[in-house]
């Protein structure tokens, strides 16, 4: 079995704004436009809708990039330290 290979930090980031890029394009349709798509909605449930699909997308992608970015740049952990660490406990 062949093993795979993980996304690098841009790749990964990439990937995560190009999936909302793609989710906006909902967004995009609810929001601009002149009726209801739906049979029991209006066209501000629509626009509200839109506006909470957006704000969720945009946490969702600043935590994956506070998360990622975090873990790139953090130092790593020598294995000394580790080792004393667990014997403090």
């Amino acid at each position: 079995m062949t093993r795979r290979r993980t996304l690098s930090l841009s790749g990964s980031l990439g990937y995560a704004l190009g999936a909302m890029m793609v989710a906006q394009l909902l967004v995009a349709v609810l929001v601009l436009s002149y009726r209801p798509l739906y049979v029991y909605g209006s066209t501000s449930d629509q626009g509200l809708a839109g506006l909470v699909m957006t704000v969720a997308q945009l946490a969702t992608l600043g935590t994956f990039a506070f998360v990622r970015l975090r873990a790139h740049f953090r130092a790593p952990l020598v294995v000394a330290e580790a080792t004393r660490c667990a014997r403090d406990r």
